[in-house]
């Protein structure tokens, strides 16, 4: 890449160690590239690509532990482990689901939720609402309609979300407050205090919302390339898998994934047919600037540091062979369902009995003309009342029963024996049916869908009283079943 143009080295760590402070800091590495192999594949089968997905990741998980053990003061935050596929990083995730590491997991575009459509996000702009509509001012506030900054921020506060929206509040308050200044700064002149509607402060949520489509956890990175764009860290691990094609936007795409470590980087490699990944083995390099520059900036640095071992022929960068079993409990998969593979009209259709088991929808919100136009329009039946008490109560994270439909041809998951959720048709879902025995689901988010959004040919099935409705985004576990756990370890011979 960039052939045409001089490889040139920052003046400002030019008299640096080749590898930085890692030199000294990790005696066996010092700095170095290292380059991990824990097996090689033998094809391109997609069932020899989950082997060494798991086999690579345990190799990931050895050397980040080595890695924070040797800077004891690291976070987890401070890590990335970046792949061309999502599914690549799925023994990952099985492993800090299962040892309690924090992750921040970016799921696919397709499968994002803008936060603005999320509860939590909702409830506070419907917590404005309430202000602009109220008459009398609450007794929690002092300023009547029109509210301080402090006012909003004990607003803001009393919201009862979880540990990532607590962490998006605290920054956008923080936001809010550079902004537009903090009102218990002018206590000692009250009329100086600036105060804001309830309209002003919706807009401005929305605006400090933009088009962002998740809250990233604080923790683990793991994600595509694509997705940590833009992104830094001080430690990048850059996983095998996709990577065979020879062609220039896989070749950019590569050096994105590299360019993303601040300190070390660490690359993984099993496919004998990887295009990039060899040209950087030892010091080979087929640019002549690049190998002189290479000695000349050896020979410099020996000279600035002669206390420290001479680097004339140590590679840049260092190729690791590592042993281990297939681990079983890596294969488990966390599929979060996305939208497009939810009925996310459910929770908002209100039919007599019968008109809404999704025996005869053909589609997810697309029940069949005429269904439910019996319905006393303005009045909410006893299993809808029912149905919006359970979902206003439920967090992420609370656990669902799932089950198949009555008539076999979609999932449906449960809260309190009530019907929260449930997919579209199985033809349309990427999941086993039936799941395997040790399955089961949690709430992953709660998104807020609108009766303006439904199609008008649908709308006689949702109340007019029910101008919005909760939508449970299921997270399900799939435990690896005995006959791929037996077939994996038979290819591996472990």
């Amino acid at each position: 890449m960039k052939a045409d143009q001089p490889i040139t080295i920052d003046p400002e760590r030019a008299d640096e160690p080749m590898g930085g402070a890692w030199t000294q800091i990790d005696p066996e590495r010092q700095g170095r590239v290292r380059v991990l192999q824990a097996t090689t594949l033998k094809d391109d089968s997609p069932r020899q690509r989950t082997v060494a997905d798991n086999l690579q990741a345990q190799a990931v998980i050895a050397e980040m532990k080595r890695l924070k053990a040797l800077r004891p003061e690291a976070g987890w935050r401070d890590f990335a482990v970046l792949a061309h596929h999502n599914r690549s990083l799925q023994p990952l995730q099985a492993w800090c689901e299962q040892h309690g590491v924090p992750y921040a997991l970016s799921r696919e575009k397709h499968a994002r939720i803008r936060i603005t459509h999320l509860r939590p996000f909702v409830r506070l702009v419907d917590a404005l609402e309430k202000l602009q509509q109220a008459s009398v001012t609450p007794e929690h506030f002092t300023s009547g309609p029109l509210l301080t900054a402090e006012d909003f921020a004990r607003l803001v506060e009393r919201q009862d979300v979880d540990e990532r929206w607590q962490r998006y509040f605290r920054v956008m308050l923080r936001d809010f407050l550079m902004e537009h200044g903090d009102s218990r700064e002018a206590a000692d002149d009250p009329s100086q205090t600036l105060r804001y509607t309830p309209h002003h402060l919706r807009q401005w949520l929305y605006a400090h919302a933009g088009e962002l489509e998740e809250l990233r956890a604080d923790g683990l990175f793991l994600g595509t390339v694509h997705a940590a764009k833009g992104l830094e860290f001080r430690h990048v691990f850059v996983l095998d898998g996709g990577w065979e094609a020879p062609e220039p936007d896989r070749q950019r795409l590569y050096y994105v994934a590299m360019t993303r470590a601040i300190e070390t980087l660490t690359l993984c490699h099993d496919s004998p047919q990887h295009a990039w990944i060899g040209r950087l083995d030892g010091l080979q390099s087929d640019r002549p600037d690049t190998r002189q520059q290479g000695r000349d900036r050896r020979e410099k640095r020996n000279t600035a540091h002669p206390d420290q071992p001479q680097t004339a022929d140590v590679p840049l960068v260092e190729r690791v062979m590592q042993q281990h079993a297939v681990q079983p409990a890596l294969d488990t998969q966390y599929r979060m369902l996305g939208l497009k593979e939810l009925d996310i009209g459910f929770a908002g259709r209100d039919a007599p009995s019968g008109q809404l088991s999704g025996t005869a929808y053909p589609a997810a919100s697309e029940p069949p003309p005429g269904a439910g136009a019996s319905r006393s329009p303005g009045r909410l039946s006893d299993r809808a009342l029912r149905r919006l008490k359970v979902l206003a109560q439920l967090r992420p994270g609370d656990p669902l029963q799932m089950r198949p439909s009555r008539d076999g041809k979609r999932y449906e998951f449960l809260h309190e024996n009530v019907v929260v959720s449930r997919s579209v048709t199985l033809d349309r879902l990427d999941l086993p049916c039936p799941l395997p025995a040790g399955a089961r689901a949690v709430v992953a988010e709660l998104y807020v869908r609108y009766r303006a959004q439904v199609d008008p040919q649908w709308l006689h099935l949702h109340p007019e009283k029910l101008d919005k409705w909760t939508v449970v985004v299921p997270r399900i576990t799939i435990p690896a079943g005995p006959e791929t756990i037996d077939d994996r370890r038979a290819e591996t011979g472990m």
